[in-house]
């Protein structure tokens, strides 16, 4: 069952995830080469440098998305983003607005597939001290920039604003991230339900009804019988001398008699009917508001249904029959009884020649 629900997991998530780091990475190596001529303006070779430095980072972070481990460019990014805030900052001072990038991590440290969650509140609480520790920092009196250079008031808003602005999109965006995964994580949720559900209800070789959901649906016709006294009725149909099918044709054509029977009873059955595989190579069928007479019928056209099919091993040509037992029920006795007596028909019709419905 875990081999089938990882086989869920769509392929495409991981491209697409990969495609939103990609979109990422573009926007930074923008916003680095604006960062170069901004700090080249103001004469700081380091911060300069840094830029230049970080361009051709997330030039080769955009080339690594297809071959690379997400959690480790994840990190790459977040140390980058981190140290060029705490740089800038000491280099310009509080009031340029670089520090905002810390504040952007927080939820980047948690978008980065850590296996333990503590990684990313770790993550966190490190952006957290260093913000609060620039703040600190470059409040006090002794505080000089690194880079003294005077710009206008005007100038120190604009990039204050410039930084904000871009510190909004970062956060939007990763905002706009998570609901995306979030949806796509309810979908792949409400899949593995669909697929759980239909493991719990059905058989696996011919996507027949399994014996759990027969029975509940057993349950509900001999309750509504108890209502309103209307008779429903079950077939319990059994493939003759199946043993011998798979000891001369083998295993894999055994199955495909299977399956090959599973179809005719699904195409044969009346709207409303349920097919059933009750055991090895018996098949059960629930006849809501069916007589016995209406019944034994369907029954003797399902036996010679299956009686003139014939079946291709690969090397030869065979015929099965099948051996009905029919039993109806009015709410006069419970589910099992009613399959008992159905099963004791069947086994009547086994002792008298096969291939025949017996009631």
């Amino acid at each position: 069952m875990k081999r089938i629900l990882d086989n869920i997991k769509n392929t495409n998530d991981n491209k697409h995830e990969r495609f939103v780091y990609r979109l990422v990475f573009i926007g930074c190596v923008v916003v680095h080469f604006i960062f170069v001529l901004f700090f080249g303006m103001l004469h700081s070779v380091a911060m300069t440098c840094f830029n230049v430095v970080s361009v051709l980072l997330y030039s080769v972070l955009i080339y690594l998305t297809d071959r690379a481990s997400l959690k480790a460019i994840g990190s790459i990014a977040y140390m980058e983003i981190s140290i060029h805030s705490v740089m800038a900052t000491l280099t310009l001072g509080w009031g340029f607005g670089f520090a905002l990038y810390l504040i952007c991590v927080v939820p980047l440290s948690f978008y980065i597939s850590y296996k333990k969650i503590g990684t990313s509140f770790l993550m966190s609480l490190i952006a957290v001290a260093m913000f609060t520790t620039l703040k600190y920092v470059t409040s006090l009196d002794w505080f000089i920039p690194l880079n003294p250079r005077h710009l206008s008031g005007g100038a120190v808003n604009a990039v204050y604003i410039g930084n904000s602005i871009v510190s909004f999109i970062m956060l939007l965006a990763l905002s706009l991230v998570y609901n995306v995964y979030r949806t796509r994580a309810q979908n792949s949720l409400a899949k593995k339900n669909e697929i759980l559900l239909e493991l719990a209800y059905t058989d696996p070789l011919t996507k027949l009804s399994n014996r759990h959901s027969m029975y509940e649906h057993l349950d509900e016709c001999h309750e509504q019988a108890l209502k309103d006294g209307k008779p429903f009725t079950i077939l319990l149909a059994d493939i003759d001398d199946f043993k011998l099918i798979n000891d001369i044709h083998g295993h894999n054509n055994g199955d495909m008699v299977l399956k090959r029977i599973a179809n005719i009873f699904k195409e044969n059955v009346p709207e409303g009917a349920d097919v059933c595989r009750w055991g090895g190579e018996e098949v059960l069928v629930l006849l809501p508001e069916y007589g016995l007479d209406e019944g034994a019928e369907l029954a003797d056209k399902l036996r010679k249904i299956v009686e003139a099919e014939v079946f291709d091993s690969g090397k030869k040509e065979f015929s099965v029959t099948m051996t009905f037992g029919v039993c109806e029920n009015k709410g006069q006795y419970g589910v099992d009884k009613m399959v008992s007596n159905a099963d004791k028909n069947l086994y009547s019709g086994k002792r008298s020649g096969k291939n025949c419905v017996v009631c």
